[in-house]
Parts: structure tokens; sequence; C-alpha cells
């Protein structure tokens, strides 16, 4: 009998016999094998925690180490700045930024063997943008409230703030809030209540978040004349024409008044 055939065979003999044992889950040595698909992608949003699992089995124990897209190695139970990879071998990220995205690496290791598990990552980021914002132009009516609007989309959450004319910031959170006769909404409108010539002026509202930042602006005008829709009386020419009148004539007395009420308005002999 061949000696080298037979040490194969037997040592061929001993692989069958451990594999069915390793089937069987009480074997006395196994090679480490990972319970999940080797190739896996994932989205997360910028700013959230991600959990990352890498669940093995094998006989001894498999050591597990993570290669992270910059290539550094992270062995389990240790901590590297964001980085924690968790007793079961789940790499856990805290505070995700763009610079965590690419491919996170886990090897499954002992003396028999070893197997791999690769995860893409992709971070989900955008700036923000205002999708419905105030007009470059508001007119209000003296005592008559007026919303200025503004809602805008990002990832990360983005935090939205209004400035005032005189420069007092004003940031939107998760309750109404009030500051003196303005009232700002959750979702970032601002509701000016009895405006006077005192709330006009230019009102910016802002929108960031960790990527970038959008604004708008408006110019509010207050005045206490009637706003009419000319487009009405486009066939009625001497309605119009009435109309045009009386506006001319309230703007006058509007501009007057506030002159006085101002007191840049002398007198000279």
């Amino acid at each position: 009998i061949n000696f080298s055939c037979a040490k194969y065979f037997i040592l061929s003999i001993i692989f069958i016999l451990n594999f069915i044992l390793c089937l069987r889950k009480d074997c006395a040595f196994c090679p480490p094998r990972v319970l999940h698909p080797q190739h896996r992608e994932m989205s997360v949003h910028l700013g959230d925690k991600v959990n990352l699992e890498c669940k093995v089995e094998g006989h001894p124990v498999p050591r597990v180490t993570w290669v992270l897209p910059n290539y550094v190695h992270v062995a389990a139970g240790s901590r590297a700045g964001r980085y924690t990879i968790q007793p079961n071998g789940t790499l856990a990220i805290q505070q995700v930024s763009v610079y965590d995205q690419g491919p996170y690496v886990c090897r499954a290791s002992n003396e028999y063997g070893s197997s791999l598990l690769s995860i893409l990552v992709n971070v989900i980021a955008y700036p923000p943008k205002i999708t419905n914002g105030p007009p470059s132009v508001t007119y209000a009516k003296r005592g008559v409230a007026v919303q200025l609007n503004c809602v805008a989309t990002g990832i990360p959450k983005v935090e939205l703030a209004w400035e005032t004319p005189d420069k007092i910031r004003l940031a939107a959170n998760a309750k109404p809030k009030l500051f003196e006769n303005k009232y700002l909404l959750p979702q970032g409108s601002l509701i000016i209540q009895n405006p006077t010539q005192r709330d006009a002026g230019i009102y910016r509202c802002t929108a960031r978040n960790a990527i970038g930042f959008d604004s708008k602006a408006t110019v509010l005008n207050v005045c206490r004349v009637p706003v009419y829709n000319f487009h009405r009386f486009a066939y009625h020419p001497f309605q119009a024409f009435r109309k045009c009148i009386q506006f001319f004539f309230f703007y006058i007395e509007d501009q007057f008044t506030t002159t006085i009420s101002s007191g840049h308005f002398t007198l000279e002999s």
C-alpha cells in the first residue's frame, strides 16, 4: 500500500466527517462562515447612526475585523473615533458623514480559515433648497395680518430662520413662537399681526444644514391704501379711471400722513 495515498485518504475521511459535523454544529473545529449575503449595499442619511451587522459562526469562535473605506483595520471590541465594533461583530458608526461612504469589509477568521463580507454604504445628503418662499416684494394693508411662507427641503434636517428688518433672528422649532407681533410657525411661515410702518423692510428666510444653505428675501411694504385688481375693470374704462383716481388720492394722503408722523415735514417761511 502506498503510504502517501493512504495518508491523503485518511485526511479526506477526516475532512468529510468534520464537514458533516459542521452541518450538525457539533464539530470540534470549523472554519468561519458569514451568515449574510457576501455582498450587500445600503443607503443612510447624513448625520444618522448606522449599524453594519456581521454575524458569523465557526469553531473556535472566529475573530472579527472590519476594514474601513480608508483601509483602517478595526478589531472586535475596539473603538476608533466614531467607529465601534460590538462583541457580536456589528460595526456601529456614529453621525455618518460624507467621508464614511464606500465599501466596508468584515473578515472573520480562526485557525481553520476565513470568510469575508462586503457592504457598500451610500450616504444620502443634499443642501437645503427653499421650495416655497416669499415673493421679492410683499404688500400688506396696515392692520391686516400678512403671512410670509418659507418651506425648504434638504438632508440632513434643515433649520429655518427669519431675519427681520431690525436684524433680529427668529429660529423655527417644533413649537410655534411669538415675538412681539410676529408669530413663527414650526414649518417656517412667519405671520405678522397688525402690521404698521415699523414692520416694513427686508425680511430674509434662511435654510441651513451641514451641507449648505439657501435664502430668499422679500421687501414688505405696509400701506393704508387699498389694493385694487384693475384687471376686473379692463372692459369698463370709466370704472377703471375712477379707481385709479381714488387710488392716487389715497396714496397721496398716506404719504403725507407718514411724512408728518416721521417728523421729516418742515415749513419754510
